[in-house]
């Protein structure tokens, strides 16, 4: 008999998910995390009240209420020995000034107990003539400035 993929679809924000009655049976079952949230007020996938931007409009808000409940749903979800993919991404507010999601994710992950194992980089395409030499996540690529996106790297360690 064939294995077969499952999969339990929850209309919930990932910051509750971890409460919902039905979710609770993956609890410790999961092998991978791997995820996107939203950038704060940066990506606003709809004007639903339910959105994380309009839940929590003002970031340390967003951040205690909306990232920290989201990244323990997932530390909460992963087997021991199991891995998280998290892809985020500062967010610029004025001249020089940033929202740090990275430094807040990794703090997040790190207090309760994942091993940080480091950053991929994801290159996006760029739009041709657009100058991407002053943007914060940027690699070199056959003399070209090319924007990544990061993908941080956790490691749920084994119960001792």
């Amino acid at each position: 008999e064939e294995d077969q993929n499952t999969f339990h679809v929850f209309q919930e924000g990932s910051e509750h998910i971890g409460n919902h009655p039905e979710f609770q049976q993956y609890k410790g079952n999961l092998d991978l995390v791997f995820t996107s949230p939203p950038y704060f007020d940066r990506e606003q996938y709809s004007e639903d009240e339910e959105q994380s931007y309009k839940s929590y409009p003002k970031y340390d808000d967003w951040r205690d209420n909306f990232l920290k409940p989201t990244l323990t749903n997932a530390y909460e979800s992963l087997r021991d020995d199991r891995y998280l993919l998290w892809n985020i991404a500062d967010i610029k507010i004025g001249k020089d000034k940033y929202h740090p999601l990275e430094q807040d994710s990794i703090d997040v992950l790190t207090n309760l107990g994942c091993e940080y194992k480091g950053k991929l980089k994801m290159l996006m395409t760029s739009m041709v003539g657009v100058d991407q030499s002053n943007v914060k996540n940027c690699v070199k690529d056959g003399g070209r400035d090319l924007k990544y996106e990061p993908i941080f790297l956790f490691h749920k360690p084994k119960k001792a």
